[in-house]
């Protein structure tokens, strides 16, 4: 008998065996733990993940300004906040917060609108899907994290801006910096999805475009001090979300302006133009981003423009009328609220 011998399983100990044994019930059990463990993280992955562009759902933006906005405050500030008696308390404790800390804190919010969504999708909702995809491909190349990226136990560089799919033709973003540098992050998006080139619009002169537009949490403070000042009644508990509202509502109002009045101006070149079929195809398009302007406006404008008169404030006061019409439609029962949003997102204009 070799030397050996003894170290063949036929020849181990009983005890050894059932070692052995149980060893390998306990990896079995390790292996089908992590396969259902990948299971669960790829369904929670899908679960929060927009199939179209690749994107997080919009859910995650509220949850990462909920976070921030907790880190800003501090945990005794934002108590405080949310317990205060009445408007006259919780404004005290917005008085007495730290206005540059508050002013450069890393947190803004990003509002986009996908310009010509509802003419791609004329062609087939492929190729509008084709186009939301490309954003979202734009928007991981700018560093935008994926679900999985951040799950537990995974090691990620913290992202400056997170992209989320709003819903429809909205994009949104948690940016992890204060105003001018979040400005400068949403005009680099803006500037990289007008790379992208879709036949459909190319063949009508028309770019790949998203409007977009920016407002930091400090806009979102003063509106609710604004809110509470005039007498609007925020409850206890309610005060931190309605900080976080404020801010999504002001930066999405003021790419609403800004799209109504690039869709103007763009309405005025197609109205210009000695195609009036292709100018009949695409004003269906394009007409609801210009918030309705009718043939008889654009061609006063056109008017006006050949006239030399500079028409960015007449552009803009329609826009601002017809914002006004349709905000506060949407906003009844809120005006005081609709009013401040307004004021913020556009602070030229006298409420």
């Amino acid at each position: 008998m070799s030397e050996d011998t003894h170290l063949r399983p036929e020849h181990a100990s009983p005890e050894a065996t059932s070692a052995a044994a149980r060893i390998a019930d306990l990896e079995a059990r390790v292996r089908q733990q992590d396969d259902e463990r990948a299971l669960l993280e790829q369904r929670l992955a899908e679960a929060l993940t927009d199939s179209v562009t690749g994107l997080r759902r919009r859910e995650g933006l509220y949850i990462a300004l909920d976070n921030e906005l907790s880190a800003i405050l501090g945990a005794e500030t934002r108590s405080a906040l949310e317990q205060a008696v009445d408007g006259t308390a919780a404004v005290s404790v917005l008085g007495g917060m730290d206005a540059n800390a508050l002013a450069s804190a890393p947190c803004s919010v990003l509002m986009g609108d996908v310009s010509y969504l509802s003419l791609m999708n004329a062609k087939g909702h492929d190729a509008g899907d084709a186009l939301l995809g490309a954003l979202g491909d734009v928007a991981r190349a700018m560093g935008s994290p994926s679900v999985e990226s951040e799950l537990p136990g995974r090691t990620t560089a913290r992202s400056e801006a997170t992209f989320y799919r709003h819903g429809g033709d909205e994009m949104s973003a948690f940016i992890r910096a204060p105003r001018e540098r979040a400005d400068a992050i949403a005009e680099e998006y803006r500037l990289k999805v007008g790379l992208k080139e879709f036949e459909a619009l190319t063949r009508s002169g028309l770019k790949t475009n998203i409007d977009v537009a920016v407002a930091h949490v400090s806009e979102g403070v003063e509106g609710l001090r604004r809110l509470l000042e005039g007498g609007v009644v925020v409850p206890p508990g309610e005060r931190a979300q309605k900080i976080i509202d404020l801010t999504v509502a002001i930066a999405d109002m003021r790419q609403s302006i800004r799209k109504g009045v690039d869709r103007v101006r763009a309405l005025m070149r197609l109205r210009r133009t000695e195609q009036p079929e292709e100018y009949t195809r695409l004003v269906s398009h394009m007409r609801k981003g210009a918030y309705g302007i009718d043939d008889a406006t654009i061609d006063a404008l056109i008017a006006k423009e050949d006239a030399g008169v500079a028409l960015d404030d007449a552009i803009r006061t329609h826009i601002l009328e017809r914002v006004d019409a349709t905000f506060r439609d949407a906003q009844r029962g809120r005006e005081r609220e609709f009013t401040v949003v307004k004021t913020l997102a556009a602070p030229s204009v006298t409420p």
